[in-house]
């Protein structure tokens, strides 16, 4: 039966010697080329038309040197490229590795996760100030179009924030941040000096 799905498969401009196909769906019997199965990746070793208006197609199981012959009446599938199968792939990838963390996780070490990148960021941004701050005070001039810059991204990232998190989460953010800092304040204290000694550096 020449369907709707048949007739389009039938279109010459459709299939190209050399393309990859993917088999999406089985319309025969299981014991039809039961080799043949859904998922599988294809390359077009040749293309005709059949008497039944079906597409029939001279194909290589791809990895393999396994040839088949299939057509549209027993099976549908689309054409991919190697980009589109990549990812696929890599989100299958990011999928599987979600399920496995929430697997292994605690809903505390969630969401620490979750908050980690956030005072990270909130780290940079205070030491960021703190640079713009102290560039004004010795008025730094050579550097007054990169610390307007600074304020602008900001502006640009807390704006992004406020959208995503409540006062709340922004606040714990905020203490887990000032923790962090009593912390390392040491090892913090040489960072912020050494980049202020080299954005004088770029100035001069």
């Amino acid at each position: 039966m020449i369907t709707s799905d048949t007739i389009s498969m039938t279109k010459s401009d459709i299939h190209k010697i050399g393309d990859l196909i993917k088999i999406t769906a089985r319309k025969c019997s299981d014991k039809v080329q039961p080799k043949i199965k859904v998922g599988q990746l294809f390359k077009i070793l040749g293309i005709r038309n059949l008497k039944s208006g079906a597409t029939g197609l001279s194909v290589q199981l791809s990895g393999t040197k396994r040839k088949y012959k299939i057509n549209s009446d027993s099976f549908s599938w689309v054409i991919t490229t190697i980009g589109e199968i990549q990812k696929e792939t890599f989100k299958v990838m990011m999928e599987n590795d979600e399920k496995r963390l929430n697997m292994v996780l605690s809903p505390d070490e969630k969401g620490m996760m979750a908050v980690t990148p956030l005072i990270i960021y909130q780290l940079a941004w205070e030491y960021a100030m703190d640079v713009v701050k102290m560039c004004a005070d010795n008025k730094i001039s050579l550097l007054r179009n990169t610390t307007r810059e600074i304020r602008k991204l900001r502006d640009e990232y807390y704006y992004f924030v406020k959208h995503d998190l409540d006062f709340a989460h922004q606040q714990r953010v905020i203490d887990k941040t000032l923790e962090l800092k009593k912390t390392f304040n040491c090892d913090l204290t040489l960072m912020l000096l050494y980049h202020i000694q080299y954005m004088v550096k770029v100035s001069s």
